[in-house]
């Protein structure tokens, strides 16, 4: 199994079979919320940077909680691979216009699981999160 992870506090994980079947898909949890990862084979991460205008404080809990989840796959020994965001979307979901990549990625997501809504429990839209873990996992399982 290929964990796909979008590391932000509105992120999302997402698990693929080898053979690209999307198993489950979960908003970002808590560290000790994670789902069991012993089935797990390889982990892909968005690489953790700052965005203009976040605070200080906003991106020292992002980046205590990016640690976290290194130190999660490391106890469990699970070889990850951080990808820088630019790289995967244009390998998974190609061009798009500026300002649309969340939209040119949930029609990607369901072109390639055209029956998954990606809404988590107890939401009413798709998560944008969850869409980004689904498609790092892709980009996991075909370039990884």
């Amino acid at each position: 199994m290929i964990l796909g992870i979008d590391p932000g506090s509105k992120g999302g994980l997402a698990v693929l079979s080898e053979s690209g079947e999307l198993i489950s898909y979960a908003r970002m949890v808590a560290i000790h919320d994670f789902p069991d990862l012993s089935s797990i084979k390889k982990c892909f991460i968005e690489k953790c940077q700052s965005r203009p205008g976040q605070s200080i404080q906003s991106m020292f809990n992002y980046g205590v909680h990016f640690g976290e989840i290194l130190g999660l796959l490391a106890a469990h020994k699970i070889p990850h691979v951080l990808i820088n965001p630019r790289r995967w979307q244009a390998k998974i979901i190609g061009k798009f216009n500026k300002g649309e990549s969340k939209k040119a990625a949930l029609n990607k997501a369901k072109q390639l699981w055209p029956t998954e809504t990606f809404v988590p429990v107890g939401c009413k839209k798709p998560n944008d999160g969850i869409v980004d873990a689904c498609l790092i996992a892709e980009y996991g399982r075909l370039y990884g």
